[in-house]
């Protein structure tokens, strides 16, 4: 699959601008630790994880304000990035 950034961007902008006009311009969520499948077993199907791993969103967040204080954002932040967004997604979903 080959996905090109700048419909990935127009996917994003168009769900926070609905989020916008929708009122929520401020999220709360209420969870900060969440259980994480490991890389390597993550992407493959064939064989249930033998170990989940505890991230923390909180964490994700600093890191992500840290990089772009700095101004030294790298690719792995997406990962920070993808998990708050998947507990933002639980939350406006509930």
């Amino acid at each position: 699959m080959e996905i090109d950034v700048k419909e990935l961007r127009r996917f994003v902008d168009a769900i926070f601008e609905h989020l916008e006009r929708c009122g929520r311009t401020k999220i709360t969520v209420n969870k900060d630790y969440y259980w994480r499948v490991p890389f390597a077993a993550r992407y493959d199907p064939y064989n249930e994880p033998s170990e989940l791993v505890l991230g923390r969103l909180e964490e994700h967040l600093e890191r992500l304000r840290f990089s772009i204080e700095a101004d030294d954002v790298v690719g792995t932040d997406l990962s920070c990035l993808a998990m708050i967004l998947h507990a933002i997604g639980d939350d406006v979903a509930a």
